[in-house]
């Protein structure tokens, strides 16, 4: 229940950013939004209301999904979903840095896992924000999406 409403915020606040921008909208048709981890979850929610409001959903995770699949620790992968998004767009209003890194906790969890972790939470909105910034539109708008571990504890956290 916690992580529903989590989500319906989220999806909330989002939607709320893409009506607000109307007057872009209006003289170029149509919002081009970047959603990582888009395939499932809070990801897919962020992705359906951007749709719902009518923009264009490029969406990267490493699940199957209609738009690019592709692991985001990966540098070579993150820039082929850039080129294309560019290819097929040629500009980005919104980069939603929304995938999560596999959980697996200080006992159970490696160097690799962590070093994995960083890529996918930290190193991935950088690089991405990095190879758009060239692309962004007029207004254009990063948002990063964290855990709630920063304020809230929890055992292997």
């Amino acid at each position: 229940m916690k992580k529903l409403l989590c989500a319906l915020l989220v999806a909330a606040m989002v939607l709320t950013m893409v009506v607000t921008a109307s007057a872009e909208t209006e003289s170029k048709g149509y919002k081009i939004a970047v959603v990582t981890g888009g395939a499932r979850g809070i990801g897919k929610c962020i992705r359906q209301q951007f749709e719902a409001a009518g923009a264009t959903v490029c969406v990267i995770d490493i699940l199957e999904n209609d738009y690019f699949t592709g692991d985001l620790a990966d540098k070579e992968t993150l820039e082929r979903f850039a080129a294309k998004v560019i290819a097929d767009h040629g500009r980005v209003d919104y980069l939603i840095n929304n995938a999560a890194p596999r959980m697996c906790g200080i006992e159970n969890g490696s160097y690799e896992d962590f070093e994995y972790a960083l890529k996918v939470g930290v190193t991935a909105p950088f690089y991405l924000a990095k190879l758009f910034a060239p692309y962004f539109g007029e207004g254009a708008g990063i948002i990063n999406i964290s855990s709630s571990r920063d304020r809230m504890s929890q055992p292997q956290t």
